[in-house]
């Protein structure tokens, strides 16, 4: 992982206005533990390239892990509406910041959008290779939610 920052550094340093160097030197730096750091290089990508899915999913994901969930959720719903409405992951995402915001009611919402999604891929001839792992997620998401009920019940 460092080498292959280290090389999207190189590479950004010779070419600081290529939209795909710099999501890969943001993401990278990521990797790294450096948010900060990448979510202003994922802020430079986006500003370059405002209606990509892959630059506004990474800056959510950058803000989630800042906790900083309100805006992760404002670029997790951007991503949602610029390219893949069915994209269980994203709906999974947005979930998670809307418990994290203590938004339960819409993160419900998003969660049952995932398991329409999920449905969807299930039937689908062409299954998505993350649908496993999205499944689990969903899942897991889904017994947070319930526990959640069930601490409102007691």
């Amino acid at each position: 992982p460092i080498r292959a920052w280290e090389i999207c550094q190189e590479l950004y340093r010779t070419n600081p206005n290529d939209i795909e160097i710099i999501y890969e030197f943001a993401q990278n730096t990521m990797k790294q533990d450096k948010w900060s750091e990448g979510i202003k290089l994922a802020q430079e990508a986006y500003a370059l390239e405002p209606s990509s899915f892959n630059i506004c999913g990474l800056l959510g994901y950058g803000y989630f892990y800042q906790k900083k969930f309100k805006e992760s959720l404002k670029f997790y719903l951007e991503a949602q509406k610029l390219d893949h409405p069915d994209e269980i992951c994203i709906h999974n995402d947005i979930a998670e910041c809307y418990i994290e915001i203590g938004e339960i009611t819409k993160a419900k919402e998003s969660i049952k959008k995932a398991q329409e999604s999920i449905k969807k891929a299930q039937e689908s001839t062409n299954k998505p290779a993350s649908l496993d792992e999205d499944y689990a997620e969903t899942e897991r998401i889904l017994a947070q939610l319930e526990k959640y009920d069930e601490n409102l019940k007691t």
